[in-house]
């Protein structure tokens, strides 16, 4: 390799130097000489005042000039290999035999494969903090802490914002580690609680199949999505028949349902409210003293109106129009009886006020209203019956036996 000295040396001799050695003449030309310089023949007042070029095509211009892929070499401590410290090779070339770069001896920076790049102190052992435009608190910097990355302020007085457009925690977890710690998605985002959404937000899982997402919980003001048509059982957490929806002091103000409330095991299997064998419906007695059984079933398969532990009475309060009372007949439907609101009880066609065996022990009225003309009733043995006969308009009576007397003459 040639070494070409331009415009050297600072000390003046008369006469031009043997061009294979520098011993300290002034040059006020370009020399070149071919092969290696013994440093031990520079002089110490060796100044070079313009440019130094080695090998055979080197760059054009520069105090320093080598060729396309040479590199500035220095020798390793026991100066038994050439290290390259920099060329060109297409890039920069810094460090290309992989020692490292030593930052004021205090940072080492290595790179150990393609890609790859490795910060560490300058023994190699481990690594501190790097820091972003400054060292003050109004700067962000990452620090080592073991295995853990962490993202905190330049001074280290706090941890700092860490902004991205997707974290994925790959068999891990994102987690908030102090009480006033939080999750917020969207902005705005709501300002209290762990986990804070954006208006019109929502949290959504996978579908057993995981070909569908199913909704969970969202908020559409007014209202709050809990579950949807992907999801529509909402099951109690801790297993059958345990939990509460609220509680005494966190009640429901209200609640709707398109179709029924079911209520028990083995409910029945109609209805709007579906009660248990046995069920009833209970309110609370006006001294709030005790319970009233409004409506409940019986072991005989009977239906119980009023009861419970201060005996409750069956009111019918009759409003503009009227009630009915009474079975319905399933070979020909209507009402046995009927209460308008004038306190009237009509019969729904032609029935009976008791029975032979099913009698009404005593009647308290005002007045007894028969009808004016009938034909002699049949005799029931055991009872009388009272009649207008409509032979002559008298009132009469008739015996179980068959006997008809005359009570009262129609004159």
């Amino acid at each position: 390799m040639g070494l070409t000295v331009k415009h050297a040396f600072t000390s003046a001799k008369a006469a031009d130097p043997d061009p294979s050695k520098i011993d300290g003449p002034k040059w006020n030309a370009d020399h070149t000489v071919t092969g290696a310089i013994d440093a031990a023949l520079l002089p110490a007042d060796l100044v070079i005042t313009s440019s130094i070029a080695a090998g055979s095509s080197p760059a054009s211009a520069g105090p320093m000039r080598i060729p396309f892929d040479a590199y500035v070499t220095a020798p390793n401590s026991g100066a038994t290999a050439n290290i390259r410290l920099i060329g060109f090779n297409g890039h920069v070339n810094l460090d290309p035999d992989g020692y490292g770069v030593s930052l004021t001896g205090r940072t080492l920076l290595q790179s150990q494969a393609d890609g790859d790049l490795l910060l560490t102190n300058n023994a190699g052992t481990s690594f501190g903090t790097m820091r972003f435009g400054g060292i003050g608190s109004g700067n962000p910097a990452l620090r080592k802490s073991g295995a853990e990355l962490q993202c905190l302020l330049a001074d280290g007085s706090d941890y700092a914002t860490f902004r991205a457009k997707t974290f994925l925690a790959t068999g891990g977890s994102i987690q908030a580690t102090t009480t006033a710690g939080f999750i917020a998605v969207g902005s705005p985002a709501a300002t209290q609680g762990a986990i804070r959404l954006w208006k019109d937000g929502y949290i959504y899982t996978k579908n057993q199949a995981e070909n569908a997402d199913v909704l969970l919980l969202g908020a559409f003001p007014p209202g709050v999505f809990l579950g949807s048509s992907g999801a529509p059982v909402i099951y109690p957490g801790s297993g059958d028949g345990s939990g509460s929806l609220g509680d005494a002091t966190h009640r429901w103000a209200n609640g709707y349902f398109t179709t029924v409330l079911v209520v028990g095991t083995n409910p029945a299997g109609a209805g709007a409210l579906r009660l248990a064998n046995l069920g009833a419906v209970v309110g609370r007695n006006f001294n709030n003293d005790g319970d009233l059984n409004l409506v409940k079933s019986d072991a005989s398969n009977g239906v119980i109106v009023g009861g419970g532990s201060t005996n409750a009475y069956a009111q019918f309060d009759v409003g503009a129009s009227h009630i009915s009372l009474g079975c319905i007949n399933s070979t020909t439907p209507a009402f046995t009886w009927t209460v308008i609101n004038t306190g009237a009880l009509l019969p729904g066609g032609t029935f009976d006020l008791g029975a032979a065996a099913s009698r009404i022990r005593t009647a308290y009225a005002g007045s007894l209203d028969l009808t004016d003309g009938i034909a002699a009733p049949a005799a029931v043995s055991g009872s009388a019956k009272l009649y207008v006969d409509t032979a002559d308009g008298d009132l009469k009576v008739i015996f179980g036996d068959g006997t008809i007397k005359t009570i009262v003459l129609d004159t």
